[in-house]
């Protein structure tokens, strides 16, 4: 996997908890709007219920931290991977160059 494809993968993952976060404000605001102009007590209840649903799946989703940590964790690592292939990359190439210039000299 390339470094683009993990950093679409995230904007993905965190565009698509964005969505549905808003998803659940629009919904709480009509069920809230529900519960305060609703005439029938059934109707105000299931509007409520709606309501305490929709706050617990936004404290699960800005509570869970684990998928958060586990993209950080993965991304870090492959930025180590990254940078641990450069240093080599670029210890080879001094060393190329050390034997270029030794060639040269004798």
């Amino acid at each position: 996997m390339s470094r683009n494809d993990i950093i679409n993968s995230l904007v993905h993952t965190f565009r698509s908890r964005a969505s549905y976060l808003a998803l659940l404000t629009s919904i709480l605001r009509e069920a809230w709007n529900t519960a305060t102009n609703a005439e029938d007590k059934r109707e105000k209840i299931q509007a409520l219920f709606l309501a305490k649903e929709c706050y617990a799946m936004k404290l699960d989703l800005l509570t869970n931290a684990t998928v958060v940590d586990d993209a950080i964790r993965f991304v870090a690592e492959k930025f180590s991977n990254l940078k641990d292939n450069n240093s080599i990359v670029e210890h080879n190439e001094i060393k190329r160059q050390e034997r270029i210039t030794t060639n040269e000299v004798f």
